[in-house]
């Protein structure tokens, strides 16, 4: 089968990747917290882990968006391990790593952080993992 060319000028170039990121680009959205709303809080870790070259004293969590939602139905595996990762941004090997004191303290403040209706399905789930009464 015959090919077709076609000499493209730079010009025709640098158009054609504007107008295919314009169709992409959406525009942007940021929160605007109220004054005193926590977004977000550091963790010190009793037993620093490290990984790929990277030492973890410390964890940085924050509140969770929409699109962590999405993110985490999209994710096969351990949900704890996974809001876990996306809450704090690390690595699911980090946190599978992390000292067992340090999981629950880093555990414990994620449900701080967790929207209220997921806070209390939280606080309704015994330590054995099974739903206790009301």
């Amino acid at each position: 089968m015959d090919q077709v060319t076609k000499a493209v000028s730079p010009q025709q170039i640098a158009e054609a990747n504007q107008n295919a990121e314009n169709a992409t680009t959406r525009p942007s959205a940021k929160q605007v917290l109220p004054t005193g709303f926590e977004a977000s809080k550091i963790i010190q870790l009793a037993v620093p882990v490290e990984h790929d070259g990277t030492t973890y004293q410390q964890v940085s969590i924050r509140r969770l968006k929409g699109r962590d939602f999405l993110k985490l139905r999209e994710m096969a595996g351990d949900e704890d391990t996974g809001l876990l990762s996306i809450v704090t941004a690390l690595p699911a090997a980090v946190i599978e790593e992390l000292d067992a004191d340090d999981f629950v303290t880093l555990s414990e403040a994620a449900r701080d952080f967790l929207p209220q209706s997921l806070q209390q399905a939280a606080g309704q789930t015994s330590a054995s993992g099974q739903d206790s009464v009301a």
